[in-house]
């Protein structure tokens, strides 16, 4: 009697109209916050870790163009294998639920992120995030794998 009244509550507050239904929406599914704070913060972030990805490739001797790296667990956005494509690296991301493409969050997103790439590497291309902006998608730049870590064995990038 005990589990039934526990499933029965369990099963009330699954399908109880006063549930939120974004509790059930991945987080890197859900709409992003477009603000300028929210962008700058974004982009802020993307740069601290497309600088951290470039500075332990350099630091391993390893270098990067041509060089295929995936990232596990983008988040909302790929700014910071986007950074690692303006130098030449054919870059993935993998993670279940990729985040699809908003156009009110993106291209503000990769728009600054272009810009703060300029600033940062003057002698850099950022044709690879140009194209995201133009396209309204990420794929053309970026690989999206749709498979759990542990799923990953045997893939290939060209």
């Amino acid at each position: 009697m005990f589990f039934i009244n526990i499933f029965k509550r369990v099963m009330r507050f699954v399908f109880s109209s006063n549930s939120k239904k974004t509790e059930s929406i991945a987080w890197n599914q859900r709409e992003r916050d477009a603000s300028t704070e929210s962008i700058e913060s974004d982009t802020a972030y993307a740069m601290k870790i497309g600088i951290q990805y470039l500075s332990l490739l350099n630091a391993l001797e390893i270098p990067i163009p041509g060089k295929k790296i995936v990232e596990l667990g983008p988040g909302h956005n790929y700014g910071s294998v986007a950074i690692l494509a303006c130098f030449g690296a054919n870059v993935a991301v993998a993670d279940r639920f990729n985040v699809p493409w908003s156009n009110n969050y993106h291209g503000k997103f990769y728009k600054r992120l272009a810009e703060l790439v300029k600033l940062e590497w003057p002698e850099v291309s950022t044709t690879p995030i140009d194209d995201i902006i133009h396209a309204n998608r990420h794929d053309v730049t970026v690989t999206e794998l749709r498979y759990y870590a542990e799923d990953l064995h045997g893939i290939y990038l060209e």
